[in-house]
């Protein structure tokens, strides 16, 4: 069977930088589990595992155009610590969540602390980079009709033997 539209695939994969460090994977014993054609990964990778068979191993060389973006600049942010609420503590690596101007629910690194503001970045981590991925194709199948209207992969309960779920 050929990976195509509403085919649930299971990947093992390496993600390595163009620097060589391995920044995430996956392993035949514990696949990415995913919907193709539905946009559960980045274009630049389902593009390329389009046709491939149970099996196969391909590296794929994703621009960032083509995965998490380019870098935007005006995305790195100062903000002054008295904005923040009290009792705030501000390590270098830290997540934090801010809302912007429209509402929007935004995700960012802090990348330096001064003295009276904090710098957070709001690219995505991988924003900017190449990423090299060594996957192997395992088992592939058909989507259930709930996989292809959610447009994801359903998680079985150890419970269920059916599309229904156990109360």
């Amino acid at each position: 069977m050929k990976i195509t539209k509403n085919k649930v695939v299971a990947l093992a994969y390496v993600l390595k930088l163009d620097d060589g460090i391995v920044v995430d994977a996956s392993d035949e014993n514990q696949p990415l589990m995913y919907l193709h054609g539905h946009q559960n990964i980045i274009p630049g990778l389902e593009n390329e595992l389009e046709n491939l068979e149970q099996g196969d191993k391909k590296e794929v060389k994703v621009a960032p155009e083509d995965g998490y973006g380019v870098r935007h600049e005006e995305l790195v942010q100062s903000a002054p610590k008295d904005r923040f609420p009290e009792g705030s503590t501000f390590t270098l690596g830290d997540e934090i969540s801010a809302q912007d101007p429209d509402g929007l629910v935004r995700h960012g690194r802090i990348t330096e602390v001064n003295p009276d503001e904090v710098v957070v970045d709001f690219n995505h981590m991988l924003a900017g980079q190449t990423l090299n991925f060594f996957v192997t194709v395992g088992e592939i199948r058909d989507a259930s009709q709930t996989e292809i209207a959610q447009g994801q992969v359903q998680v079985e309960s150890s419970c269920c033997s059916s599309e229904k779920c156990c109360d």
